[in-house]
């Protein structure tokens, strides 16, 4: 059993609160391992549009990342594009801001 499934097992039984935190640490490993798979794992169970405590989503902590695979997986699995970060950021104005043109293209292109 690798680290990801370990954490989606403490997932799996734990609290709304600590779920967002376990969900956000194991999402930044499958991050930092270059792990799709795992991400997709993941994600089958759990909430795509939690936020952790400053409001960010695992969309907007992909943007920030530049990883345009992660953000592309997450709008598949149903993120919610719309929500915003406790300071009003959403996931349009953090690609805009960074300079991440392809995110942001593909951001407009699944945009309602």
């Amino acid at each position: 059993m690798d680290c990801v499934e370990t954490m989606k097992l403490d997932l799996d039984s734990s609290s709304s609160c600590v779920k967002a935190s376990i969900l956000s640490s194991a999402f930044q490993l499958a991050l930092k391992l270059d792990n799709m798979t795992e991400l997709e794992k993941l994600l089958n169970d759990s909430n795509i549009n939690s936020m952790d405590e400053t409001g960010m989503t695992l969309l907007h902590k992909s943007i920030i990342a530049n990883r345009i695979d992660f953000v592309r997986t997450l709008i598949s699995l149903g993120a919610n594009l719309r929500l915003s970060t406790r300071d009003g950021w959403s996931a349009l104005h953090l690609a805009a801001f960074l300079g991440f043109s392809d995110i942001l293209v593909l951001l407009l292109n699944f945009w309602d």
